[in-house]
């Protein structure tokens, strides 16, 4: 337990905001914190990755996917290994060893909007991603200390490519 310096009253002290969904659209916006979890059934892993948006009226609002990588259902596999191939060409990269390699990258996200059900409030989902035209460098993220530029990973990326079939 932690004693507050002066106690604390909600008297004169507004709520956060909700997080509303933001309005489907195309955004800029790069990977900040990736994470494999393992799915609630435990029969599985998913990757867990958080887009921040960083430019616009909506900067600095975060979307998420989850991509199924391990999962008993082919298809739901199927479907991750295609999203995340077309994140890494988003980012300029034909292969990776982590996924932090992801991160600090601007690409452009195509964003909609699932409607709210009976079980669920609305929420978003990413479904598109695409480079952004010319080389933009990585922005610093505050969960790393270094960011390689994109010609950095895509060099690194090509390296290691050539050692595997060397």
């Amino acid at each position: 337990m932690s004693k507050l310096f002066e106690g604390f009253s909600t008297v004169g002290e507004s709520e956060m905001d909700d997080f509303e969904v933001i309005p489907a659209g195309t955004y800029t916006a790069m990977i900040n914190k990736s994470e494999m979890k393992e799915n609630k059934q435990k029969t599985g892993s998913f990757l867990n990755l958080h887009f921040k948006v960083t430019e616009g009226k909506f900067k600095d609002r975060m979307v998420f996917i989850n991509l199924n990588l391990i999962h008993p259902n082919e298809q739901a596999v199927q479907i991750a290994r295609k999203t995340l191939t077309s994140i890494c060409k988003a980012c300029g990269l034909v292969s990776i060893e982590e996924t932090e390699e992801l991160h600090g990258i601007e690409m452009e996200i195509k964003v909609t909007v699932k409607a709210e059900s009976a079980n669920f409030p609305a929420s978003n989902e990413i479904k598109g991603f695409k480079s952004l035209s010319g080389v933009s460098k990585p922005k610093k993220s505050s969960d790393s200390e270094t960011e390689l530029s994109k010609e950095e990973k895509i060099a690194a990326s090509k390296a290691r490519q050539k050692t595997k079939f060397d």
